[in-house]
């Protein structure tokens, strides 16, 4: 099996994944949008590459509040 994230995407591509959420594209479109994630992915890819390489990787922001949560929305919460 091919590694998808190394490979250029086509229309076809993303029409068909457009099509999973009912997502009209023109060809014209598709084109566009399979060219641009095309050049995106080698640094995605290798930016992946390198986050995995690292061990012990931290979010840089972490949210230690509930507030704004509803009681209700919290897990475990009874109510």
């Amino acid at each position: 099996m091919s590694d998808m994230r190394s490979s250029q995407l086509t229309v076809e591509n993303v029409k068909a994944t457009a099509a999973l959420i009912n997502l009209p594209l023109t060809d014209a479109d598709a084109e566009e949008v399979a060219e641009l994630l095309s050049a995106w992915m080698p640094a995605a890819v290798a930016l992946s590459t390198r986050m995995q390489s690292v061990q012990e990787l931290m979010p840089a922001s972490t949210f230690n509040t509930v507030t704004g949560i509803a009681p209700h929305d919290l897990a475990g919460a009874k109510g």
